[in-house]
């Protein structure tokens, strides 16, 4: 992702919430770098973002789901809640999820 590179190269450190965009963006163009039907990329964001210590939320991990959903990986998808429930069940909390249209 172009943003992401020049994010890079002028020594911007993103926070959860610039990682959770980045990986929303994946599913909804496609590059030489993945997109349309490879989530790939965003996993790649989103174990860099851990990498940095920045901690997934509930928005994250919706994002990431949704990236597979997009590119018709249900398995991936599935890959992503287990990865939610884990850092739950690490945590001994349940990780927040704020999405617009849920109550």
């Amino acid at each position: 992702l172009d943003v992401h590179d020049a994010m890079k190269a002028a020594r911007v450190r993103p926070d959860a919430r610039t990682y959770t965009s980045l990986i929303s963006t994946v599913a909804r163009r496609s590059s030489l770098r993945g997109g349309a039907k490879d989530p790939s990329p965003a996993f790649a964001l989103f174990e860099e973002m851990q990498g940095y210590s920045i901690q997934p939320n509930g928005m994250t991990y919706c994002a990431l789901i949704d990236v597979c959903g997009r590119c018709l990986r249900s398995d991936l998808a599935l890959k992503g809640l287990r990865m939610m429930l884990r850092q739950k069940e690490e945590e001994g909390r349940m990780v927040p999820v704020y999405h617009q249209g849920i109550s």
